[in-house]
């Protein structure tokens, strides 16, 4: 290059990058509506009640995904057992943020009680099996994945770190005044239908970096507190193919009764879980195991105050997640939400499937 080229060259780049820095720099009106949305994600729990989830799947996938899976246990000496075609919830549920439970209750023909907070992670595996571990993520689609959760996954607060922020006009059909907030990273594009002056949630749209539509949530019906607090009664949310943009999985979320707990002793009446006499705790991080002698509460067995009699513990026994071939649509393995990328664990883990078990011998 000629020399005397060279502050021309430097200048002209200096310029593009100034260029492609304002065009991915944040509206400041966006990051006001950015910081409005996450104040009210943070200031709207606690939250309680009593829920329905159903998951409808597409039959045809489900079909093909069971003949891959049995296929692959034959040769490993298993059985194979298939959850049911249409899953579906009825829990009692409550969170905080912090802390949150899930309690399945009758007219459900899945088995997802949960109970989890910063220091531990009590999940049931089958219908008096618990497994007790180190606090994760909780893999399956709860009432707060249809609002506090981005994806169904991860809390609004983390998901939309790091992001570059925008507003575009909302789409028909959403309430009066909404506004799309939009957030993008190197890995997803999220467009968020956002009242701006409140913060209230009415839905959302996820994409990959390379443009395909991964999931989305629309809230349908909200009920609201006379302290503004807001929760939805009823709300579905949609898991596509990346590849192919056909919907793997969709979520319906009604609510029976929603309630409004005060922080303190009210929030601590809902957040009450019980495990019955005769349930097996498989405690991962004591590596032991109690059966419990009489109903005990979840606080009695955090705190180790439980009645019971120890069981041999072996670590290939008690029923796990990952001792199952699943096409599920209603958990996945805690662990993607960390190591893998947050549209990769909404993809695999929630495929929309029902769980099949795998059952034989293990060598």
């Amino acid at each position: 290059m000629n020399l005397r080229m060279l502050p021309l060259a430097l200048s002209a780049l200096t310029v593009l990058l100034l260029i492609d820095e304002q065009a991915t720099a944040t509206d400041p009106a966006a990051r006001k509506v950015a910081d409005t949305f996450l104040k009210h994600m943070s200031e709207n729990a606690p939250i309680a009640g009593t829920f329905r989830i159903e998951t409808i799947t597409d039959a045809r996938r489900q079909e093909e995904f069971r003949k891959k899976a049995r296929a692959a246990v034959v040769e490993k000496g298993y059985g194979i057992e298939f959850g049911p075609d249409k899953p579906v919830l009825q829990c009692r549920f409550a969170w905080d943020g912090a802390r949150e439970m899930l309690d399945t209750l009758s007219g459900s023909n899945v088995l997802q009680t949960f109970f989890r907070t910063p220091e531990a992670y009590l999940r049931q595996m089958e219908k008096l099996n618990f497994n007790l571990d180190k606090p994760g993520p909780a893999g399956i689609w709860r009432p707060a994945s249809f609002y506090f959760l981005s994806g169904g996954v991860q809390p609004w607060s983390d998901a939309l770190k790091d992001c570059k922020f925008g507003l575009e006009t909302a789409p028909a059909g959403v309430p009066r005044g909404c506004v799309v907030l939009v957030a993008k990273n190197s890995k997803r594009t999220v467009h968020i239908v956002v009242d701006p002056t409140r913060g209230i949630y009415h839905g959302s749209r996820m994409w990959l970096a390379d443009g395909s539509l991964l999931g989305e949530v629309t809230v349908e019906k909200i009920q609201e507190n006379a302290d503004g607090r807001v929760f939805p009664m009823l709300a579905r949310a949609k898991v596509f193919k990346p590849t192919s943009g056909e919907i793997n999985s969709t979520f319906v979320m009604s609510a029976r009764e929603v309630s409004f707990p005060a922080a303190g002793k009210e929030f601590e009446k809902a957040l009450q879980l019980t495990l019955p006499k005769g349930a097996v705790i498989n405690d991962h991080m004591l590596s032991k195991q109690i059966q419990l002698k009489t109903a005990t509460s979840i606080t009695e067995i955090l705190e180790g105050r439980i009645t019971g009699e120890p069981v041999e513990f072996k670590t290939t026994s008690p029923p796990t997640r990952t001792q199952t071939a699943t096409d599920s649509g209603s958990w996945f393995w805690p662990g993607f939400a960390v190591v893998m990328s947050l549209p990769l664990a909404i993809y695999l883990g929630y495929r929309g499937y029902t769980v099949c078990r795998m059952r034989g011998s293990q060598k």
